[in-house]
């Protein structure tokens, strides 16, 4: 019977600690999103939706992705999270087919505590935002390669937080 309990009760913390959805840096370390730019969205916008467009094994990146048609054919920014909290970011523009890195020196971090993702640019705060708790939400990105199947990854939204 105190192993039922037992049992029961560590399923209940797990149901419960899953559905807070909490974060850590290493859900950053190492991939890639992606968001929209259209009417410069990222910067403006109180909410906004990031997409991973790398898997956890890297068999797939961002290259062989069709990110453009997620986000209807508009242009789209790529925020590359590196381990050494260096922040690539770059905006792919659909009209032109080209991809430009911003200058600057972009850093992120993310503040476990405070439960807040946090990007710099040249040592100064650009912008700071709270994954909202229950937004993580499966969708399919297309390849760009005939015949490949769909990445199947997930989005969540982030809100703006004032610093």
């Amino acid at each position: 019977m105190r192993v039922i309990l037992t049992i029961s009760l560590l399923s209940f913390i797990y149901c419960t600690s899953s559905k807070a959805q909490t974060f850590t840096s290493t859900y950053f370390e190492d991939t890639e999103w992606a968001t929209t730019a259209k009417d410069s969205s990222f910067f403006k916008e109180d909410t906004i939706v990031i997409v991973k467009t790398t898997t956890d094994s890297n068999l797939l990146n961002s290259e062989s992705l069709n990110v453009s048609s997620y986000f209807n054919n508009t242009d789209y920014f790529s925020l590359e999270f590196e381990t050494n909290n260096r922040l690539n970011f770059s905006i792919h523009r659909i009209d032109t087919w080209s991809v430009s890195t911003l200058k600057g020196k972009y850093t992120w971090n993310y503040d476990s505590k405070e439960n807040l993702l946090n990007l710099y640019f040249n040592k100064t705060m650009l912008a700071s935002f709270e994954p909202i708790s229950g937004s993580k939400r499966i969708v399919e990105i297309a390849s760009n390669y005939l015949n490949r199947p769909k990445l199947r990854t997930f989005e969540i939204s982030l809100k703006r937080r004032p610093y």
